[in-house]
């Protein structure tokens, strides 16, 4: 009848009549006292709209009445529907095996006298099937169990948890499970009851073990609530079983003796089971009393709001449900981790040498043997994906073989082999992919250089027939009586551009077709999101689901965080930190973290330049953001960031992300089409040779003029091409005062930069630098570099510098032009421009990219009559291009760096010879490596001066104490740290690169460290212990009496 009646609701207004008549039949039959289907067993679904509809005729025809919902849990075969028959002389079917499917609830009226003392109407009983069904498959009947009871106990009021005998076996999986699933569904904010009955339990047993199994029973209940709340990072809140689910160990549990007083079918009923149903119904309708006292009994109405929120939740919440315990979950969500790592190596590997092929199949023009470049390409890309694979699979096998986990693990280990094959197909699909449309454009670029060469005649022809046609139907009055004389400059470039598509058009039809398939980028990102949130994906699709208040991703990246105490999880003695040193808020420390992990998004995007998409780009961003998170709970001992945070920021970056993506697609593929190239770069010519030949320019004169447009195009892209690596040798030139060239110097300058803060009483850059010091690099790096190209005495050094260079390009050119002219001369050669072209470039070929075929065609021009107007001609328009750019680059400012092929800060911050060097910094006070970038052996800090172990966010155990030692000092005095907070085993300092590898600490004696951080840790003490959640230490005298002055006198030298 549910079925027929939700068909029907979709249907035509003609089945109205039948629409209406059905829930009526329904509700008239439960309120009869007929069992009604709540959940479908075999389909595990709520039919919610047959089910309200029925609902709702009840609550018509009963006034909305008030209501208690119990509901029954258990193994099958356990007794449940006859213990509920018992109970209230209901019927549910009772046989034995799976006589139950689902879920099935019915309407039990109370007498008048309850009714008064409970201030409920009826008693809504749920009846459940058995779980753990032996005639299902075990493996699907998991995720089905879980969810049916975590249904039915969120629902119920009060829910019966029929045990057969004193052990609850698997029911504590599917309790634990249930536990789980309400701390995951927070939003509905839920907090059932349950009553433990013990079947075939007999009562001398139960008085026997009593207290004692009470006990037992509470702590274990206790101990799985415990481990799934720290799983949700919720042990803070939740610690026992009854905070989640009401539960008293006194009261709520009843021990039943067997239904039979032998062996059935001859024996009779025990009256010791109707005895403690009658104990039970007592304690049942105590519940109610009590839920009338505390005015905690709802309507039906009420109800029916509650089931489908409640059903929402479920439906949303699907993650938990398919692991038969917590332990299991989180040894799941650890493996789904450890995967990832894998797989983003994998991806990182095959992406870089990706790059690399494609990036010499794309220069291999000169290359006579181009055409086997594509198949090596592959060949190369199969050997390096099969080496890597091989590799991950030791190690794969490693981990399932030694971790603690094992036995759970191993049930995961085929499907995630089967995981990591389908992660190698997948990288080569894509790999192979972009190489072939890398080579297709490069043929294509080959074919269309090809074809403007065999059509540049052809074009200059048909440019002479325009201007042809033109001036004949000008003679002749055809282009309009409003003509007077010739066409206007407007007028022209109007005819030329109508002429011009017609050729572009025939172009393309002569070009090879190259364009790649439009990828949905959205999608791409979106799929990575929910590969790398697995276990968060019931929230990660509601935070973008505008039916419950989310937004799409593209909103997201428009967004700013909005940071408060909700997204940090307090643990552990950190409450005690709270009381003694009075922090009450932690917004900074999570803001200081968030710009941080923002910050180097956005620089990992700006290097992101001609590049295709791969959706290894948004597993980089989400990457940023989890070493972010993990940095911030390091250096916050006792402190996490929510889930909640995760997804948002997560979802915030990646929308931000996803537009600059979809930008940086647009310009690859308008850089990398072949028609579009030619069109940018020959219009403006060809548009020029059609004025000039209109308006009968002397041809001298034209050439003249084409030449120096060509010149000008190159002498322009020459410049930029130079001006980053001239920027960044005037930076690493130890005569500059700008000097920058070892990091033993950038260092001092960040810090003497960050010292003027200080004067001005600004700890930010300072804090940042203490913090994040690879990051505070690459941003001082970049901030630097754009200071140094926008200051200068009269003008901005980056428009000096550009316009050195122009300078030396120019001198080149004219005395390249004025040695080929002479030649003419003195050997009394016939002027052939085009020969004398041909020596100019061949010249010029170390100084400028010129293409001597296509410079050769000045007009359609092979010779001038008079040399000497030509090059007075030439030298006049290379005077007006020389100011046309002296002009351009004195407006030059540091934004114009991303002209640049590669910028200045780039090069200067991860190029070859980067000045930033190793990205390492010491594990206890986070000073920076001081060797090159990819150095061999150990980490080395410069003079082995290290910091107070205070700025790393290091603190005595128990009193949580800032340390004002250094860490060389420590290995002097041969003492001991724990690795984190939970742990007991001390390591010694000595040792410590077995923990923290590569970072071999030497000794030395105690005060080593510089003043300036002396200084540092004495002024902004308080700032310190804010920033690490510390407390602080007495400081020493001879530091508080340290100055500004005696800091940055560290550096003097």
């Amino acid at each position: 009848m549910g079925q027929l009646f939700e068909a029907i609701s979709y249907q035509e207004e003609s089945f109205q009549n039948l629409i209406v008549r059905l829930p009526n039949v329904a509700a008239e039959l439960l309120i009869e006292g007929h069992p009604l289907e709540l959940m479908d067993g075999d389909a595990a679904h709520v039919p919610l709209t047959w089910v309200t509809a029925v609902l709702k005729q009840v609550q018509e025809i009963l006034k909305n009445p008030s209501i208690v919902v119990l509901s029954i849990l258990g193994l099958q075969s356990t007794g449940k529907s006859t213990l509920l028959n018992t109970l209230f002389g209901v019927r549910f079917s009772v046989s034995a095996g799976r006589c139950t499917r689902g879920a099935f609830m019915q309407l039990v009226p109370l007498h008048q006298t309850l009714q008064q003392e409970c201030k409920c109407e009826y008693f809504l009983l749920v009846d459940t099937e058995g779980l753990r069904a032996p005639e299902l498959d075990a493996t699907k009947t998991q995720n089905h169990d879980n969810e049916l009871a975590t249904f039915v106990i969120g629902l119920a009021n009060l829910t019966v948890i029929n045990i057969y005998g004193e052990t609850p076996g698997d029911l504590d999986d599917i309790l634990q499970t249930s536990v789980h699933a309400f701390l995951r569904m927070k939003a509905v904010k839920l907090r059932p009851g349950c009553h433990f009955v013990h079947q075939n339990v007999s009562a001398v047993m139960a008085d026997e073990k009593g207290m004692m199994g009470r006990f037992n029973f509470k702590t274990k209940l206790d101990e799985m609530t415990a481990a799934a709340a720290k799983e949700e990072h919720l042990e803070s809140e939740y610690s026992t079983f009854n905070e989640v689910i009401r539960f008293n160990d006194e009261k709520d549990v009843t021990h039943f003796p067997n239904l039979w007083k032998g062996d059935p079918p001859m024996a009779p009923v025990n009256f010791g089971y109707s005895f403690k149903a009658i104990t039970l119904k007592t304690k049942l309708v105590d519940f109610a009393r009590e839920m009338s006292a505390g005015h905690h009994i709802i309507v039906l109405s009420q109800f029916v709001n509650m089931l489908k929120q409640f059903w929402k939740a479920v439906l949303y919440e699907n993650f938990v449900f398919s692991f038969k315990n917590t332990l299991e979950s989180s040894t799941y969500t650890f493996l789904d981790t450890q995967f990832g790592k894998w797989s983003w190596s994998y991806q990182q590997d095959m992406l870089e040498r990706e790059h690399d092929l494609a990036t010499t199949m794309a220069n291999s023009s000169e290359d006579p043997q181009a055409s086997t470049i594509f198949e090596e390409a592959k060949s190369i890309l199969f050997e390096e994906a099969d080496r890597k694979y091989q590799a991950l699979k030791v190690e794969m096998e490693k981990f399932f073989a030694e971790r603690p986990e094992r036995e759970i693990l191993i049930k995961w280990k085929s499907e995630t082999e089967t995981q990591l094959r389908h992660v190698r197909e997948q990288l080569m699909r894509h790999a192979t992919t972009h190489c072939e449309q890398v080579w297709k454009t490069y043929l294509a670029k080959v074919k269309m250089t090809e074809i403007a060469g065999n059509h540049r005649i052809v074009i200059v022809r048909r440019v002479k027939a325009l201007v042809s046609d033109l001036q004949e139907k000008l003679a002749h009055k055809q282009l309009g009586e409003k003509l007077n004389g010739k066409l206007t400059d407007q007028e022209l470039e109007d005819k030329f551009e109508t002429q011009w598509q017609e050729w572009i058009k025939e172009l393309q039809k002569m070009s090879v077709q190259t364009q790649a398939e439009e990828k949905d980028i959205k999608s791409d990102v979106q799929s990575s999101l929910r590969k790398l949130f697995k276990a968060e994906d019931s929230m990660l699709i509601k935070k973008q689901d505008p039916a419950q208040k989310g937004m799409s991703l593209e909103e997201w990246g428009k967004i700013t965080p909005q940071l408060s105490n909700k997204h940090v999880i307090v643990k552990g003695r950190i409450d005690w930190l709270i009381s003694k040193v009075g922090f009450t808020t932690w917004e900074p420390l999570v803001a200081e973290q968030t710009k941080a992990i923002f910050d180097e998004v956005k620089m990992y995007l700006d290097t992101l330049k001609n590049r295709d998409f791969h959706p290894s780009f948004t597993n980089k961003v989400i990457q940023i953001l989890m070493e972010g998170i993990d940095t911030f709970k390091k250096n916050n001992k006792g402190l996490e960031l929510t889930k909640e945070y995760k997804i948002e920021i997560a979802l915030i970056l990646c929308g931000y992300a996803l537009v600059r993506f979809q930008i940086m697609v647009t310009q690859f593929r308008e850089q990398n089409d072949p028609v579009k190239c030619f069109e940018h770069q020959k219009k403006r010519k060809y548009l020029q040779m059609f004025k000039y030949l209109y308006n009968q320019t002397a041809q001298e004169l034209a050439v003249a003029r084409l030449f120096c447009s060509d010149i000008e195009h190159q002498v322009r892209k020459e410049v930029f091409n130079r001006l980053s690596l001239k920027i960044v040798s005037h930076l690493r030139d130890y005569r500059e005062p700008a000097y920058i060239g070892e990091k033993r110097v950038l260092i001092q300058k960040i810090l003497q930069r960050n010292g003027q803060d200080l004067r001005n009483h600004n700890f930010d850059s300072c804090s940042r630098y203490i913090m994040h010091p690879t990051l505070s690099i690459s941003s001082w790096i970049r901030k630097f570099t754009e200071e140094f190209c926008d200051h200068g005495q009269q003008s901005r050094r980056i428009s000096v510098i550009a316009n050195r260079i122009l300078e030396e390009l120019m001198k080149a050119i004219r005395d390249t032009a004025k040695a080929v002219t002479n030649t003419f001369v003195v050997h009394g050669d016939t002027f052939q421009i085009v020969v004398w072209i041909g020596k100019f470039t061949d010249r010029l070929r170390s100084e400028l990219e010129l293409d001597r075929s296509e410079m050769c065609e000045q007009g359609g021009v092979q010779k001038l009559g008079d040399i000497k107007y030509f090059t007075d001609e030439l030298v006049k328009g290379l005077k007006i291009v020389d100011n046309k750019l002296q002009d351009e680059f004195q407006l030059l400012t540091s934004a114009d760096l991303e002209r640049c092929s590669v910028t200045p800060y780039a090069a200067l911050d991860d190029g070859v010879n980067a000045v930033s060097g190793c990205r390492g910094s010491c594990p206890f006070c986070h000073e920076p490596c001081s060797r090159a970038k990819d150095h061999g052996g150990d980490h080395l800090v410069e003079g082995n001066r290290h910091r107070p172990q205070c700025m790393g966010g290091v603190k005595y155990r128990g009193t949580e104490e800032m340390v004002l030692t250094t860490c060389n000092a420590e290995v002097y005095d041969n003492r001991s740290f724990y690795k984190d907070q939970t742990t007991h085993i001390l390591h010694p300092y000595r040792r410590a690169s077995e923990i923290y590898p590569g970072w071999k600490i030497e000794a030395s004696t105690p005060g080593e460290s510089l003043n300036y951080w002396k200084y540092v840790v004495a002024q902004y003490k308080q700032r310190l212990m804010e920033l690490y959640n510390m407390k602080g230490s007495k400081i020493p005298t001879d530091w508080q009496k340290l100055e500004l002055s005696n800091a940055l006198a560290d550096f003097a030298a």
